[in-house]
This record gives C-alpha cells, sequence and structure tokens, in this order.
C-alpha cells in the first residue's frame, strides 16, 4: 500500500512539472553564457607552472615522509614480534614442548610493499618536476618557445589563483 502511494506521488509530481521544449538556439546560448573566456597573461602562466611544479615536489616529500613513518611502525613491529617470540621460546625448553613458530613475513612483505609503493611515487614526482626542469621551462617559455602539452594539461585553475 505504501510502495504504490509512493510511486503514484512520484508520477503525479513529475507530471506537475513544467514541461518546455528546448530548441538549439536555446542550448547555443546558454553554453555561452555558461563558459566564460579566460585569458592568462605570460605572468600568469608562469606563476602557475611554478605553482605547479612546486606543489608537485611538496607532494613527492609527503610520499616519502608518509613512507617512512610507515615503514618505521613495520620494522617496530616485525622487531616486537620478534622480541616477544624470543622471549617465549625461551621458556619452552623447561616444558619439553616445541615452541610455537612465529612467520614474521608478513611483516617484511608489508614492508616491502609500503617501501614500493611510496618510494616510487616520490622518486617520479621528483624528477619530473625538479629544480632544473622547472627553470629550464620556464626560460624556453620566456624566450617564446610553447608551453608543452603535458604541463598545459596539468596547469587547473587552481594553479591560477
Amino acid at each position: 500500500m505504501r510502495y504504490a502511494m509512493l510511486v503514484c506521488w512520484l508520477l503525479n509530481s513529475l507530471l506537475a512539472l513544467p514541461i518546455q521544449a528546448q530548441t538549439a538556439t536555446d542550448s547555443i546560448n546558454r553554453a555561452a553564457r555558461l563558459a566564460p573566456t579566460v585569458t592568462h597573461t605570460r605572468q600568469d602562466s608562469i606563476r602557475a607552472v611554478q605553482r605547479l611544479f612546486h606543489v608537485r615536489r611538496r607532494t613527492g616529500t609527503w610520499f616519502i615522509v608518509g613512507g617512512t613513518i610507515a615503514g618505521a611502525t613495520i620494522a617496530i613491529l616485525y622487531a616486537a614480534t620478534s622480541a616477544v617470540s624470543s622471549v617465549v621460546n625461551f621458556g619452552y625448553p623447561l616444558t619439553n614442548q616445541a615452541p610455537p613458530k612465529v612467520d614474521n613475513t608478513g611483516y617484511v612483505g608489508a614492508g616491502v610493499v609500503v617501501g614500493i609503493g611510496t618510494v616510487i611515487p616520490a622518486i617520479v614526482l621528483k624528477t619530473s618536476f625538479n629544480r632544473a626542469k622547472e627553470k629550464a621551462l620556464l626560460q624556453a617559455y620566456e624566450q617564446g618557445k610553447p608551453m608543452p602539452a603535458d604541463i598545459r594539461n596539468a596547469l587547473h585553475d587552481k594553479f591560477f589563483r
């Protein structure tokens, strides 16, 4: 009963909406109003490129910091489980029982994954957006050469603010 009432209410509300056909000129006019033309000066572009390179280098630094913290945490956990297993193994000869096997390979695997997952992006960002490339790119741009396509595509509006 409730479901039928809900369906009837939704259909009724949809039918109550004013319906108007859209012509091609309406669509073109609306698109022209919504898309403002933004022109950037050469100084704006230079400042945006400087901000882009700075942000990308900073992101690489944060990848290194995050990987270091995660790697240190994994190393501490590995050392802690190794220490606990050695203490536990110490008392087992007195009971004539075999000590339990402690498998720490999960920590080693996690350390490798975290290391690869953070160091490789950091190296890529730090080498792709280093200061020498930034300086060479800006000098070439100031001499009148066009901006490379990958840099143009990476320059979003947030870098022009």
